[in-house]
């Protein structure tokens, strides 16, 4: 502890063993279990084990530089922070961020795996770069809020990043990050509304084992985004959009042309999505029966209406599986135009089935609905043929019309 001498030479040591407690005023660098904080004529109050603040400073100043860093010198700084264990060190981080990040940088070499430096302000690119030299088997990180951090480049082994609320992440930023994160599974910007589509696509191109994308009120994110994103992260399981204003259905096209393995899309706020773009994006093929399967066995209702890309190859392997045999109940199959009477007979398997839809497909015949009776006598099968077209007249005789028409 280093204390101002000129005012307090006469101070009675003898005193202060005496009586627990005592007060002066200093101008003082501290060093405690708690941290270490610079005191500008502040009351110190003096008690057996350490000293503590009776005023103490203001840590969550929203101030880019500590008073620390207004103080001394950079390089004195760094020496100081050297001495303390890496414990005191993140507890020292609410008083100079950045000084503290680089000496934890240096003291965690090899082992530090996950930090976050959620709403640490004063932690900039320079802090990033040297983390990425130095802390290189880091995986984790969290800078939301950090809102000095731009462009910087990042860690090679890095599979989870944080950056929503940086504010000042760009595009380029994104170029820079993608290049050397291209392990990256999750990646999280919210509110960072200077990255656009060029950005992502850079991220997607670079980073193409991304599962986990999260682009919460990015305002300038457009369809070539997603467009981006369908394309090279075929693995994404969860999307949030939720706030891309721009967004519209040629976005859930995208995604339902590639993203087949896309389980959770928040899009709350996309207000030009409409009912089409989900229809495309829901798009029901004969992989989805074979998936339906293997995994619901105990499934008893199942509609796949207007899913016009079943064939009698998708029906095949539902109707062979447990869950159609033992289990399926009713099923809707109107306005499929891919299926024939050959579905028909693979639903004869389906010895708990009740009731089948069969409305508006086309290549379905009375004969194929009369075999599945035949063999489920209890069935009822809801089904609708239109009347045939009659064939024109021939020769000269007069045309036919009906009694609504009225001849002008």
């Amino acid at each position: 502890m280093c204390s101002n001498h000129t005012n307090h030479t006469s101070y009675n040591h003898h005193h202060s063993r005496a009586n627990s407690r005592s007060r002066f005023e200093v101008s003082v660098l501290i060093f405690s279990s708690a941290g270490c904080v610079i005191v500008h004529e502040e009351r110190l109050i003096q008690t057996k084990e350490n000293y503590c603040l009776s005023s103490l400073y203001n840590f969550n100043t929203n101030e880019d530089q500590a008073l620390i860093n207004k103080k001394l010198p950079k390089e004195l700084i760094l020496r100081i922070f050297s001495f303390l264990d890496v414990v005191t060190l993140c507890r020292c981080a609410q008083v100079s961020k950045e000084i503290v990040v680089l000496n934890l940088s240096r003291r965690c070499v090899g082992f530090l795996k996950s930090l976050s430096l959620k709403g640490c302000k004063s932690v900039g690119d320079t802090a990033l770069r040297i983390f990425a030299q130095q802390c290189k088997n880091i995986e984790e990180l969290c800078l939301e809020g950090c809102k000095r951090i731009s462009d910087s480049k990042g860690c090679t082994k890095l599979e989870y990043l944080n950056v929503s609320w940086c504010t000042q992440i760009s595009s380029q930023g994104l170029k820079l990050l993608a290049q050397g994160c291209q392990n990256l599974l999750a990646f999280i910007a919210e509110g960072c509304s200077l990255i656009t589509d060029e950005g992502i696509y850079h991220l997607t191109k670079s980073c193409v084992r991304l599962r986990t994308i999260k682009l919460k009120t990015c305002e300038n994110i457009k369809d070539g985004a997603i467009k981006a994103i369908s394309e090279h992260c075929r693995d994404i399981t969860l999307l949030c959009v939720s706030g891309c204003i721009q967004l519209t259905d040629l976005s859930l096209q995208h995604l339902g042309n590639n993203s087949h393995e896309l389980r959770t899309l928040e899009a709350a706020q996309c207000s030009q999505f409409t009912d089409a773009g989900f229809q495309a994006l829901c798009r029901i093929t004969d992989s989805t029966l074979n998936h339906l399967s293997l995994w619901c066995s105990g499934l008893q209702k199942l509609s796949l209406s207007h899913c016009e890309l079943i064939t009698d190859e998708g029906i095949r392997h539902f109707c062979g599986s447990p869950c159609a045999i033992d289990h399926i109940e009713e099923l809707e199959l109107d306005n499929c135009p891919l299926i024939t009477d050959n579905a028909l007979d693979y639903l004869i398997n389906c010895h708990q089935l009740k009731r089948v839809e069969l409305f508006d497909c086309q290549l379905i015949t009375k004969a194929g609905t009369r075999r599945l009776r035949a063999h489920l006598p209890d069935l009822r099968v809801h089904e609708y043929f239109a009347p045939v077209t009659p064939p024109p007249s021939v020769g000269g005789g007069r045309q036919r019309m009906c009694r609504c028409c009225v001849m002008l």
